[in-house]
């Protein structure tokens, strides 16, 4: 019996890096399973706490040494040599062009997952590059015939996104149900600052849902907070249903992160906030679509002016029916859900040489 094309992905999660370069490629993985492939992960020790995540999805998980040293590339080389695997794919701001021209050594083909040519070099087959403004310029370095896929259309969303069926939600005149979700390390806590600002509306109907990630640090802080404000505030962790959860709000107060593109997907209105410099281009390419609002960076949240300044855009959005159903239609032409499907079709195709 013919074997099962294998698709190995190298990706990291934690406190500092947040764990959207391994969502998404548990998007990709998951979109390479229904095409009739098997995928496994290779983590690095610091990305553990996202293991048994994976393993419920059917992701066989392999221990790798980490930081994208040299030593992370000759174990992943190693790996992908030795499963015998088709492609190897780096999501990840350490695994540039030496690790990725090491990896090529495996024979397998090398997708490589990048946000505005963040890597400091590239030696892959193809270059994923799901952001909004992405631009082939930024990529002009990399080698001649370089496969590049850019733009939203390959944004790379989880199997429950993809299959999300309901009908189109219907906007309420007056928003009454606030999601903030900061990603899945929130190091900042950015999130307590979000709930300290919808605090100071003062709207006794208002409810509010937080999604606390598995690297979140700040879950006691947070419930303190929770208990302590006039606020009808619920925690949510190990959230199994997040389109569920996205279907639930009428608004959203989100990191200009991955979530971003789940969101668009879903219809929800959104108002970013950026917890990392990498998260920039991000929010100001979804505020010029008309596609977000944007709060600023965390730093502006916790002082008095910059606090006041988010929580009267948040009333804004939530008063504003006109505003918040723009904002779900220019997410939904944005952002289809079949990102990850696209990808899969390019590597199944893609012809791969022998090296």
């Amino acid at each position: 019996m013919t074997r099962a094309p294998l698709l190995l992905v190298r990706a990291d999660a934690g406190r500092a890096i947040g764990t959207g370069h391994v969502m998404r490629g548990l998007a990709l993985a998951q979109a390479w399973q229904d095409a009739g492939g098997e995928a496994r992960f290779a983590l690095a020790p610091h990305a553990e706490p996202m293991a048994a995540r994976l393993a419920a999805e059917g992701m066989t998980v392999m221990p790798v040494r980490g930081g994208g040293s040299a030593d992370d590339a000759a174990d992943t080389t190693e790996l992908a040599r030795r499963l015998g695997a088709h492609w190897v794919a780096v999501d990840g701001y350490g695994f540039g062009h030496r690790y990725q021209a090491e990896l090529r050594r495996s024979g397998a083909g090398v997708l490589c997952v990048d946000d505005g040519a963040r890597v400091d070099g590239y030696a892959a087959d193809v270059i994923l590059d799901q952001t909004l403004d992405a631009d082939p310029a930024a990529y002009a370095h990399a080698p001649p015939g370089t496969r590049l896929l850019l733009g939203t259309e390959y944004a790379l969303l989880r199997r429950e996104f993809r299959q999300w069926a309901k009908p189109a939600r219907v906007e309420p005149a007056v928003a009454t149900r606030v999601l903030v979700t900061v990603g899945g390390s929130d190091p900042l806590n950015a999130s307590s600052a979000l709930l300290r600002a919808l605090a100071t509306l003062g709207r006794p109907g208002l409810e509010v849902r937080v999604v606390v990630g598995p690297a979140n640090p700040w879950l006691v802080e947070l419930q303190s907070l929770a208990a302590a404000l006039p606020l009808a505030v619920s925690l949510c962790t190990a959230v199994t249903d997040m389109p569920g959860l996205m279907s639930w709000a009428h608004l959203a107060l989100t990191g200009a992160g991955t979530t971003c593109w789940e969101l668009l997907r879903m219809g929800v209105p959104m108002l970013t906030v950026t917890v990392a410099d990498n998260q920039d281009g991000i929010a100001a390419a979804l505020a010029a679509a008309g596609a977000a609002l944007h709060l600023g960076g965390h730093a502006a949240l916790g002082s008095g002016d910059g606090a006041s300044r988010a929580a009267e855009r948040i009333a804004l959005v939530l008063d504003d029916v006109t505003l918040r159903q723009r904002l779900a239609e220019r997410g939904r032409s944005l952002v289809d859900g079949h990102g990850a499907e696209r990808v899969v079709e390019h590597l199944t195709s893609a012809l791969v040489d022998t090296r």
